[in-house]
């Protein structure tokens, strides 16, 4: 008996051993997979000196086996000269100055990779190539006379950094004949030139490519060829005006998108705008006046909204405004104004949105607007002096106006039944003005049905 208590308690004492031992190499196994581990790998690269701030270097790589990853930069030298996520590890251009060849050729750094308590680094090295800067001008230029173009251009610039500015704003007239001398220069912020009365031609120029914030030619007014601008594809603000010898704006063919404002104006001998067909919208106004020889306005065609204004006036050769039939919308004013051969206004048929105003006077020949058709509210409208325009159909959807109604001076306008749905089922304007038409009905008027006589 006491032979079998003895058995019996050996075997009660191995099985707490073994039980004992499982559990600290289950608790053993347990502290191992809860223990947070965080990996990252060195960064190199190379890439040019004088890049632009913001410009993506690359992206530095970590992960954890739980949770999720911070990314901090301990260290670089020179200090500030890149930046870092810290949630994606995506490296970037901090201070542009500071990548420079001459001073910095390498740049170097470390960037802590966190989790917790837990963390790695991952060492930093960017590398510059040196780029030959001497064809690089750093700033903006301004060339007044054919001998400043002469000099500039003997240095066979590559690059301007800032803007391009030829001839004088305030000087109206400059002579420069020639700018073959800038023939090497493919990249500039901004282009402007004044009042270069005997340039002919834009011949030099022909290596310019986009992006262009700016493009102005002002007073030039023996010009006649703009065919070295087709290697600009894309541009912020267009402004072409006082070129009078000006017929079209070939060279303009291959802008594309949506630009910033189109203005052009005052080039009398420019019979149309076709190489804007590529044009989609604006952010800014579309300002087309004082062409006397422009016939149509076709090359607006794709356009289908205008960032701020649409103002077509004093082009006195316009035959219609087909060209503007994708419109849809208008952010601010529209002003159809002064322009004596057209008798429609069947290029807005798809308009519905205006944001403020509408302004159409003075258009000799114009006899309806029936186009307006699809405009349903407005902040304001004014039509005046229009003396061949007889009713106000285009009016038929309109079911309110903020602010100001006004019709005054059509001279055989006698027909104002297209207000009735604004007047009877619509909120009408605050102040409604009509006088010395051929017939001046008052609201009431329009309401009893008495809207034309």
């Amino acid at each position: 008996m006491k032979t079998k208590n003895i058995i019996l308690n050996i075997l009660f004492t191995v099985i707490i051993i073994g039980f004992t031992s499982c559990s600290s190499d289950s608790d053993s196994n347990d502290n191992n997979t809860n223990e947070i581990t965080v990996s990252t790998s060195n960064f190199s690269v190379t890439i040019d000196e004088n890049p632009t701030n913001g410009q993506v270097l690359g992206t530095v790589t970590g992960t954890t086996n739980q949770g999720s990853v911070v990314f901090t930069i301990s260290n670089q030298i020179p200090e500030d000269a890149f930046k870092i996520d810290t949630n994606s590890g995506e490296l970037s251009v901090n201070n542009e100055l500071l990548f420079d060849f001459e001073i910095n050729p390498i740049i170097t750094g470390a960037v802590k990779v966190v989790n917790g308590n837990v963390s790695k680094d991952a060492i930093i090295t960017i590398n510059l190539n040196d780029i030959n800067e001497s064809t690089i001008y750093k700033g903006y230029v301004v060339l007044q006379t054919q001998e400043e173009i002469n000099d500039f251009g003997a240095h066979n610039y590559t690059e301007i950094t800032g803007n391009l500015i030829i001839g004088n704003v305030f000087t109206s007239s400059i002579s420069i004949v020639d700018l073959s001398p800038l023939s090497t220069l493919h990249t500039i912020n901004s282009l402007y030139i004044y009042n270069a009365v005997e340039l002919v031609s834009l011949d030099g120029l022909h290596n310019l490519t986009s992006p262009f914030l700016i493009l102005t030619l002002l007073g030039n007014t023996s010009l006649i060829n703009i065919e070295a601008l087709s290697g600009i594809t894309t541009i912020g603000n267009l402004h072409v005006a006082g070129n009078e010898s000006l017929t079209t704006l070939n060279g303009f063919h291959n802008i594309s998108g949506v630009v910033g404002k189109i203005n052009i104006s005052s080039n009398n001998a420019l019979l149309n705008i076709d190489e804007l067909i590529n044009i989609s919208a604006t952010n800014g106004s579309v300002l087309i006046e004082h062409n006397q020889s422009l016939t149509n306005i076709d090359g607006l065609i794709n356009i289908s909204s205008i960032g701020n204004s649409l103002i077509i006036r004093w082009n006195f050769s316009l035959q219609n405004i087909n060209g503007l039939s994708n419109v849809n919308s208008i952010n601010k004013e529209a002003n159809i104004s002064y322009n004596e051969l057209i008798t429609n206004l069947d290029g807005l048929s798809n308009l519905v949105f205006l944001g403020s105003y509408l302004i159409i006077s003075y258009n000799n020949s114009l006899t309806n607007i029936d186009a307006l058709n699809s405009l349903t509210e407005i902040f304001e409208i004014r039509i005046s002096n229009n003396i061949s325009l007889t009713n106000l159909d285009g009016f038929e959807n309109l079911i309110q106006i903020d602010l100001i109604l006004h019709i005054s001076s059509n001279i055989v306008l006698t027909d104002f039944c297209g207000l009735e749905n604004l007047f009877v089922n619509g909120s009408g304007p605050n102040s409604y003005i009509v006088e010395n038409n051929a017939y001046n009905p008052n609201s009431n008027d329009i309401i009893n049905g008495n809207c034309s006589i």
